[in-house]
């Protein structure tokens, strides 16, 4: 009997760089208010307790409408429900475009957070759908690899729209791409493989509410320790993400055009974590998927540990020593 992987057909990787093209639009959506902070606030005459409130109403109904969209998919099906929260998104960032006071781009930005909620649910079922188990982590490790060059195209992309015309270009630009991806995910995600073609990619309603569902998954081992894992990490990282550039600007005297040039540079090394997690999947493969890959991990969290020195402070070493060598004594 072959151990050899079941063949997966050309639909299914076309339908995967459409899911890796969401996942980067979501990137782009979500960053351009962070990397644009202080011009957007010079624009609109914001403080930093308004930039705060522009996180909250993002963040708050991002967190809260998790509890629905994943039931809403299973619901609709991730041919209608993608595309209806591609299609928010792309109207979401339009209108941060367009926005000329706080209140305006605060009703923007919940907009924007409850149409994201969806797009990470949307690309799990999808990989479901689409790909068998035996070659379901390498797709989904690819897809994530690919979505990972938004961040690092974000920074250079945005910056030159915004120094090369309005800063509302750099909102203008991903509500394009959103609704085009949308338009794609309609037109390719019909009849996937692992599911009945006459099934319509329709999920039966869900027999549980949703206080029995939530109980339900706090049952597993498993599912609780990723929960608690993300719980501790990601106020950390949306911490960082929406701050440090402002703050680079604001305190360490970058111009936006050295954001740009310089700020990608830290997330050019996700895509190439993404790409060694996944070749620690094929080490030890008797002893389990999770298994080969806490050493991955492992040292990804003590390489941090390890280099405490702020980001900001890492960047300016990194643009001084690569502009000009005998600045190095200022540091």
């Amino acid at each position: 009997m072959s151990d050899a992987p079941p063949s997966v057909g050309w639909r299914s990787w076309r339908m995967l760089l459409v899911a890796a093209g969401a996942g980067m639009v979501f990137y782009l959506d979500r960053q351009s208010i962070a990397i644009l902070k202080s011009t957007i606030s010079d624009a609109l005459s914001l403080t930093n307790t308004d930039f705060a409130l522009l996180i909250t109403a993002y963040m708050v109904p991002y967190t809260a409408f998790y509890f629905f969209s994943g039931r809403l998919i299973d619901h609709w099906g991730t041919r209608h429900a993608a595309t209806v929260f591609l299609l928010g998104m792309g109207l979401a960032t339009f209108g941060c475009a367009l926005a000329r006071t706080l209140p305006e781009m605060i009703a923007a930005r919940g907009l924007l957070g409850v149409a994201e909620s969806g797009i990470s649910p949307s690309i799990i079922l999808m990989m479901t759908l689409w790909f068998p188990s035996a070659r379901r982590a390498f797709a989904t490790t690819l897809c994530q690899a690919i979505q990972a060059i938004a961040p690092v195209l974000a920074p250079p992309v945005l910056v030159w729209l915004a120094l090369r015309g309005d800063w509302r270009w750099s909102f203008a630009l991903p509500a394009g791409l959103s609704i085009g991806v949308a338009l794609l995910w309609w037109s390719c995600d019909r009849n996937p493989p692992l599911r009945k073609p006459n099934s319509a990619n329709r999920s039966p309603s869900p027999s549980l509410g949703l206080a029995a569902s939530v109980r339900h998954v706090f049952t597993i081992p498993a599912l609780r320790g990723l929960i608690l894992a993300r719980i501790l990490s990601d106020p950390f990282y949306f911490f960082l993400n929406n701050w440090h550039t402002g703050f680079l600007q604001e305190h360490g005297g970058w111009s936006l055009a050295e954001v740009g040039r310089w700020t990608w540079i830290p997330w050019a090394f996700v895509p190439l974590a993404n790409i060694g997690v996944a070749v620690s999947g094929r080490i030890a493969k008797p002893r389990g998927p999770a298994t080969p890959r806490r050493p991955a991990l492992a040292h990804c969290a003590c390489s941090r540990a390890l280099h405490p020195r702020p980001l900001s402070r890492r960047l300016s070493l990194i643009k001084v020593r690569w502009s000009s060598p005998w600045s190095r004594s200022h540091f």
